[in-house]
């Protein structure tokens, strides 16, 4: 998964994620792996790429009602 993150903008952790690194315990290990493109210049999206969504996902981060 890809997502551009504007200037100022802070993101995550998901509470989900929160909470299962705190089940995990110390030297708990998650097998994922995460990227951070810095970039000089703003990043824009392919056309192909811009018909590409993840339904909800913009919400994903916020704790279930």
């Amino acid at each position: 998964m890809l997502t551009f993150h504007p200037h100022g903008v802070h993101h995550g952790p998901q509470p989900a994620a929160v909470k299962r690194s705190e089940e995990r315990g110390p030297g708990g290990y998650a097998d994922e792996i995460a990227v951070n493109v810095d970039a000089r210049r703003p990043l824009h999206l392919t056309a192909a790429a811009e018909g590409i969504t993840v339904a909800g996902y913009e919400r994903s981060w916020q704790p279930s009602p």
